[in-house]
């Protein structure tokens, strides 16, 4: 088989990971490894106690936490002043971190209590112990999948955009 993009991982990844093969796209051009067993939700999808749609949803949570700054430590604003940057790079957080804030408000009015839970599973990677938990995980991606229509594209599809974006 003949690829333009063979990512196949680290035997690091191989020994501490669960991998799988993925094919990106309807030819054979683009092949990688992709981690399954990375986080929780990752861990649920494998399982099958969460589908396709929703383990995107959380893809895409993640990522929007990540690009918001959730683990990254706070900007320094006499930094920027004094080196003379453009704070635009702020300011995407600042966006990022909008969208991160409708989303919980929207889980907020949607789960009441359990809103928090949703998000520290996806995000801090906490580790879903009961029924309840699992129904309250599943019924927050589909919120947030339906948020951002994030249910009429394909997985797959969302992984060809980014490679096609960085491209």
């Amino acid at each position: 088989m003949k690829s333009d993009l063979v990512d196949l991982g680290s035997p690091y990844l191989h020994k501490h990971f669960l991998m799988r093969l993925e094919r990106l796209g309807e030819g054979e051009k683009l092949l990688r490894s992709r981690v399954r067993n990375q986080t929780t939700f990752d861990l649920l999808h494998i399982l099958d106690l969460i589908n396709d749609h929703q383990h995107t949803a959380g893809e895409h949570l993640l990522d929007l936490a990540v690009k918001s700054g959730f683990f990254l430590n706070p900007t320094s604003y006499e930094d920027v002043i004094q080196k003379n940057r453009s704070p635009s790079s702020t300011s995407n957080f600042a966006l990022r971190s909008l969208k991160i804030s409708r989303i919980t408000k929207l889980l907020d009015e949607e789960l009441g209590e359990q809103s928090n839970f949703v998000f520290d599973v996806v995000v801090y990677n906490r580790t879903v112990k009961t029924e309840e938990q699992l129904k309250a995980v599943k019924r927050g991606l589909d919120l947030i999948q339906t948020y951002f229509g994030l249910s009429q594209r394909q997985p797959a599809s969302i992984i060809l955009q980014a490679v096609n974006q960085s491209a």
